[in-house]
């Protein structure tokens, strides 16, 4: 009987060494969903301020928005639901630290922020996507609204520094 669960211990102790390697992983991929009452220069001010933080290595940002160009419920022109995807060199500062730092940037701000981090092997694949390499076709819709958006509020395509 024991030995036939050591397959499974194997599995569960494979599963954490992997999480633990993404978690170790100095790359940090955020997003940044702020309420519709704040415009992107009021999240994009936060960010600016972070990029300066001891921690942040290298820093790339991009400012998208999900109206894909045909109104409904919920976004009905270019810009609505707009958000700030941003990729971290934190290199080996702690993620409860950045956590903790940045939700007391963002106190006053109604906003909501999904952290991942990412393997050295996805940092070119998540850095590409943010630049514009997207799968999906409804996310290709976006894209086009996106540099609409971008135009017209007077945004760069992107902010900071690519991997190469």
């Amino acid at each position: 009987m024991l030995f036939r669960s050591l397959p499974i211990l194997k599995e569960i102790r494979d599963a954490e060494d992997k999480e633990d390697n993404v978690r170790n992983s100095r790359y940090l991929f955020m997003t940044f969903a702020p309420a519709s009452t704040y415009s992107c220069w009021d999240i994009m001010k936060k960010i600016n301020d972070i990029v300066k933080w001891k921690w942040v290595k290298k820093y790339l940002y991009v400012v998208e928005q999900r109206f894909d160009g045909i109104p409904n419920e919920k976004y009905k022109e270019v810009g609505q639901g707009h958000h700030i995807h941003l990729l971290v060199d934190k290199g080996d500062y702690k993620p409860s630290h950045i956590k903790r730092e940045i939700k007391k940037r963002f106190e006053a701000i109604v906003c909501n922020i999904d952290y991942k981090f990412i393997k050295d092997c996805d940092l070119l694949k998540t850095q590409n996507y943010m630049l514009g390499d997207k799968k999906d076709d409804y996310k290709k819709l976006r894209q086009v609204q996106d540099k609409i958006f971008r135009e017209k509020e007077g945004l760069a395509e992107y902010y900071g520094e690519t991997w190469d």
